[in-house]
């Protein structure tokens, strides 16, 4: 497994997973290299013995600096060269508000693009994006990361044999 972080430039596979969803944005908070949703997606990724890139919107080193443009743009290239975008919204307010995960996530399911969405119960206001992804992929939310990530492995498969 190759991990694509924001603070280098994106690297290109033919079998990706982006993982969107919200980040913490305080510096002081927890952020992936100490426990955050993202840190145990690898993990899982990992043990799930994934062999692909996996784009993290994250600095690998921390930095309290964060160049909004340049994160903007590292993203939306590694969003276009994902072959699946799993989405995991543990949506909480106000640390985890998922607003701009809201415009992507509708933004790439309108597209076409390849999305796997999962949210575990009690992720708060995510009716509408389950109706939304019900609606666009003729599929329910996955409440597990875990479960999330082995269907995005199995996308991630099935477009590398077609």
């Amino acid at each position: 497994m190759i991990i694509s972080f924001s603070d280098s430039e994106v690297i290109e596979g033919n079998k990706s997973i982006f993982l969107a969803g919200p980040t913490i944005r305080n510096v002081d908070m927890v952020g992936w290299q100490k426990g955050g949703w993202r840190k145990e997606a690898l993990e899982i990724l990992k043990e799930l013995g994934f062999d692909g890139v996996v784009y993290v919107p994250e600095f690998e080193t921390p930095s309290p600096e964060l160049d909004y443009k340049k994160q903007t743009h590292w993203e939306w290239n590694a969003l276009h060269n994902s072959t699946v975008i799993v989405f995991w919204i543990p949506r909480i307010f106000p640390d985890l508000p998922a607003l701009t995960t809201n415009v992507e996530f509708g933004y790439y399911l309108g597209i076409g693009k390849n999305v796997v969405y999962g949210r575990p119960d009690n992720a708060h206001k995510v009716r509408y994006l389950d109706m939304l992804y019900d609606l666009s992929a003729s599929k329910k939310p996955f409440n597990s990361l875990r479960e999330t990530l082995e269907v995005a492995i199995k996308e991630t498969d099935k477009k590398i044999m077609c």
